[in-house]
């Protein structure tokens, strides 16, 4: 595969990444509000404000977050190419990512209730589950050593 389309492909998976942070960062501030709602549900003013600031601050900070991996795996992909181990950094920045979109899902749909879920909700939280896990394995599995092709020779040690 020419090198050309090693990065192509580099920089296709880094807007996947991008794509899948953005709904990260979505999917976090739904989670977060929803968590947020039973601490002030039955409080005051200042129960009110403390959960606002917490809203505000929780946003800004995946937003950061967010930016700051968007700059860090496109240079982390691109050194893929080059040193010949693109398929494995894809899936160590894909499958976390995808297995942290299960875990928001997951606990959003514990503060909604796990008698409201739905079928369908179940089976998405774990292909994310399965996905997620499965391309994070590939990506950090450990690789059998590499020994040096040597002929063998019969009764020469």
């Amino acid at each position: 595969m020419s090198k050309t389309i090693k990065y192509l492909i580099a920089y296709l998976m880094w807007a996947v990444d991008i794509a899948l942070g953005f709904w990260t960062v979505l999917l976090f501030r739904q989670t977060l509000v929803a968590g947020l709602t039973a601490f002030y549900l039955n409080g005051g003013f200042q129960r009110k404000m403390i959960a606002q600031f917490w809203d505000r601050a929780g946003i800004l900070g995946i937003g950061l977050a967010w930016l700051i991996f968007i700059i860090i795996v496109e240079e982390y992909l691109r050194v893929g190419v080059a040193k010949n181990v693109l398929a494995r950094r894809i899936a160590r920045t894909t499958g976390p990512m995808v297995l942290f979109i299960a875990a928001l899902d997951l606990f959003l749909g514990i503060s909604q209730g796990l008698l409201y879920i739905g079928l369908l909700r179940w089976i998405v939280i774990i292909l994310e589950l399965a996905v997620g896990g499965f391309i994070t394995w590939f990506g950090f599995r450990r690789l059998p050593a590499k020994t040096p092709l040597t002929p063998h020779i019969a009764g020469v040690q």
